[in-house]
């Protein structure tokens, strides 16, 4: 990978990176168990092992995720909101605003003409605006080409001016570029943005006449048709021809508090709640209708409610997945579709990965916590980003995180698996009367023979895995016994009992955490009458 590592003898590690032209240092402090290195060597999982004097050997190994905190560039170890710019990552934590480069940290708060103030909503506008929502004290507009400049002009608005709230959750744009904001604390604005350099906003607020009276608003989306949709703590709510309605409160939905919202390629809009997991509800029907055109969604009028049909007058068709569909939680704080169209769902746990069919079913669901790597574990609001390069990026309560998708040439490929055991009746084989038959390579030697009365048999198995060992799965078969392959599981050894007379082939094979599978290995046998 273009990359030349150079053991010290008191430093730890340097690492030339010839196509980046950079370096980077491993040291005790990123966690080696010694800085003085007499050997380095790689294996075939792209991990790398190091040689100490006085630490023994410790195992260097290329994450998936990155993580940042205050200990490698960060002002503060929260990260609450996340957005995507056009030459890094923009971020928010409970001392003001940051920018990365991806190479280096820029920091903006009090010092730097912002405020060291909680910031937990982020948007950069099509012309380039970053929109940053505070707690308690309104919002403020960054136009991020002056920035670029050399300048770093804020402007500030709240309820003073014309916001509907100073607690801001969450901005979305419509069409024409009009910016709505949700507020915890006053319902819901939209601002009619013409001139950055203008102090004055022109702001238009729904609240309680809207039916957002007591009800924080926390995420925002328009679809392809303009319609603007709410998460709310008392369900979804959706602006369409001027009227805002609410879904669900004749079914499953009812009283459900929502906190995230994201569509998918498919036109199916999914939300994450509290407590009951995620689900989605199909925006268009069957006609998976196109781009409207450049509609806001005008006014909110008296609220009214959907109840069980969607917006084409049909049954409302949705569906809620939770730990019983093998979601790690049901207390859901962010929803987020990578590059491959693969949703992610982030709790107080880590982050699940959803590979989901054409249906929205869930055909798999990775977990990441800390054993793979997830150091933040528990999710902000919302707090989420794709950047150009296909990296996912997160923001925890102890840091901020990237998910760097690994090529497949760095997986390792299929964990290969060889027998570690035979055993007869419980027993080792190589302790029992037929030991002639045991190979010193843990299976059975070729062409081994049993009696009638020695029919009991179990195998030991193990595949490694240096790159997540726990995750490796294992499946298996005994032919002119079983048809069919077990279901993968984690167990390593299986038996067999009474076995009639026969010839026997014993499979197995192992599965690392890619889902990748190995070739089978086999050992031979059989059963005299």
């Amino acid at each position: 990978d273009s990359k030349i590592w150079v053991g010290t003898q008191d430093a730890g590690i340097c690492i030339w990176d010839r196509a980046a032209g950079s370096f980077t240092y491993l040291t005790e402090q990123q966690g080696l168990c010694n800085a003085n290195i007499h050997a380095i060597l790689g294996d075939r999982w792209s991990n790398v092992w190091l040689g100490t004097s006085g630490g023994g050997a410790c195992r260097y190994r290329p994450g998936r995720f990155e993580h940042f905190d205050a200990g490698n560039g960060l002002r503060s170890q929260f990260a609450y909101a996340v957005c995507k710019g056009d030459s890094g990552i923009w971020f928010t934590s409970d001392r003001g605003l940051s920018f990365y480069n991806y190479q280096t940290f820029r920091h903006f708060g009090a010092e730097e003409g912002f405020a060291d103030v909680k910031c937990r909503a982020l948007h950069l506008d099509r012309r380039g605006r970053l929109w940053i929502g505070t707690e308690g004290r309104g919002l403020a507009v960054l136009d991020t080409k002056t920035l670029a400049a050399g300048g770093s002009a804020f402007r500030f608005f709240s309820k003073r001016d014309g916001l509907a709230g100073n607690w801001i959750r969450d901005f979305a744009e419509d069409a024409p570029g009009n910016i709505w904001v949700a507020t915890t604390d006053g319902g819901v604005s939209r601002i009619t943005v013409n001139d950055l350099p203008s102090r004055s906003l022109a702001f238009q607020n729904f609240g309680e006449e809207a039916g957002l009276n007591d009800l924080p608003v926390s995420s925002l989306h328009f679809d392809k048709n303009g319609r603007l949709w709410l998460a709310t703590s008392g369900g979804i709510g959706i602006s369409q021809d001027g009227k805002m309605q609410w879904l669900g409160r004749e079914n499953e939905l009812a009283g459900v508090a929502v906190r995230s919202l994201a569509e998918d390629e498919l036109g199916y809009l999914w939300f994450g709640t509290a407590g009951r997991g995620v689900g989605w509800l199909d925006l268009y029907g069957s006609s998976k209708a196109g781009i409207s055109g450049t509609k806001s969604p005008g006014n909110f009028e008296s609220p009214g409610d959907l109840g069980s049909t969607n917006l084409n007058g049909k049954p409302l068709n949705f569906k809620l997945f939770d730990q019983s569909d093998s979601l790690a939680s049901a207390n859901v704080y962010l929803l987020q579709f990578d590059q491959n169209g693969k949703l992610w769902v982030g709790s107080e746990t880590g982050v699940d990965r959803l590979t989901l069919d054409s249906n929205r079913q869930i055909l798999e669901v990775r977990h990441f916590g800390r054993p793979e790597g997830f150091r933040g574990i528990e999710t902000c609001l919302n707090a989420s980003a794709l950047a150009s390069d296909g990296s996912l990026w997160f923001g925890t309560v102890n840091g901020l995180t990237r998910y760097l998708p690994l090529p497949d040439s760095l997986h390792g490929g299929a964990p290969q698996p060889h027998f570690t055991g035979i055993r007869l009746f419980y027993e080792p084989l190589e302790d029992s009367p037929m030991q002639h038959w045991a190979s010193n390579w843990g299976g059975l030697k070729q062409g081994a023979i049993f009696p009638h009365d020695q029919n009991h048999l179990g195998f030991e198995f193990f595949a490694p895995d240096f790159s997540n060992p726990e995750k490796v799965m294992y499946s298996w078969q005994l032919t002119d016994s079983e048809n069919d392959w077990s279901p993968f599981s984690f167990r390593n050894e299986v038996s067999y009992s009474n076995l009639p007379p026969g010839d026997y082939t014993f499979k197995v094979r192992a599965k690392n955490e890619e889902g990748v599978v190995s070739e089978p290995v086999q050992t031979a046998f059989r059963i005299e009458p």
